[in-house]
């Protein structure tokens, strides 16, 4: 049975070995709600670009990967890099996160939808020439694991043309992923 302590103040001692240091038993952890329990970081210019004219969601090659600590957590996964469609004719590019849970099945993670067209979590959109455009996708997810979890990034066209994600062979991209305790 857990038990609760209610204090208003906990003082660490102000001299001696220990001074200013409040002291947590090997093997225990102090958790904060609310807190970051930990950061992953994917900052580079070498993620792959991917380019398509399928009108349903393809994997992109920006992705990264979390083992959480805690099946409770919340996970806040955000990526910046830019996009593009390829063409002059009014073609969307289509963008969302999806999550793959221990290898297994992806599953998307999307706001939005409209006559059976899912439009992600944001768009590029030129209605008259090509354009390149900063992306910026983020999400906070509940996936309730505490297994190696991906997050990827999936990308459609709307509208037939070729779009692709980095807009460049040399674009820099960042995808950041932290846990935070419930």
């Amino acid at each position: 049975m857990a038990s609760e302590l209610t204090v208003q103040t906990i003082k660490a001692p102000t001299s001696g070995g220990n001074a200013n240091k409040i002291l947590i038993g090997s093997g225990q952890t102090l958790i904060q709600t609310g807190s970051v329990i930990q950061t992953i970081h994917l900052g580079s210019t070498n993620v792959q670009r991917k380019a398509t004219t399928s009108s349903s969601f393809v994997a992109t090659y920006l992705y990264n990967t979390i083992t959480p600590k805690f099946a409770n957590s919340k996970i806040i996964v955000r990526a910046a890099t830019t996009g593009n469609n390829n063409t002059n004719n009014g073609t969307n590019l289509v963008y969302t996160y999806y999550r793959t849970i221990s290898g297994g099945s992806a599953t998307i993670l999307r706001e939005g939808e409209a006559s059976g067209n899912y439009w992600g979590i944001g768009q590029v959109y030129a209605a008259d020439a090509r354009v390149q455009a900063p992306l910026i996708a983020e999400i906070v997810d509940a996936p309730n694991t505490t297994t190696e979890t991906e997050y990827r990034i999936y990308i459609r066209s709307h509208g037939g043309g070729s779009v692709e994600l980095p807009a460049t062979t040399t674009e820099h991209c960042e995808m950041i992923i932290q846990e935070i305790a419930q």
